[in-house]
């Protein structure tokens, strides 16, 4: 695999965090090119997310509500050592 063509389409970052997410780095991973398209969109959404702040810094109440819920999913996930679903909600659907 090259990655210059992924490079190219989905940009450097894009394609590293597919990359880093892919599993086991020691144990290879099973690479598809329809994976890179959900890392596109989780990196959308963290921009959008980003550009959300006001110009005071501070966030939007939906954005606050947001950022409270995921770092509580997060913490449970740990906890539970169930890892890589921080963007689902609880009932599972991906948001």
């Amino acid at each position: 695999m090259v990655p210059d063509a992924y490079i190219q389409q989905w940009g450097a970052d894009t394609f590293r965090m597919y990359l880093m997410f892919l599993g086991a780095f020691q144990e290879g991973g099973d690479f598809r090119e329809t994976g890179i398209v959900g890392i596109r969109r989780f990196l959308d959404k963290v921009w959008q997310l980003a550009h959300e702040v006001r110009p005071d810094g501070n966030l939007t109440p939906t954005v606050e509500r947001k950022l409270h819920q995921t770092i509580k999913k997060v913490g449970v996930d740990t906890e539970s050592l169930d890892y890589n679903h921080g963007d689902r909600s609880d009932d599972g659907v991906r948001q």
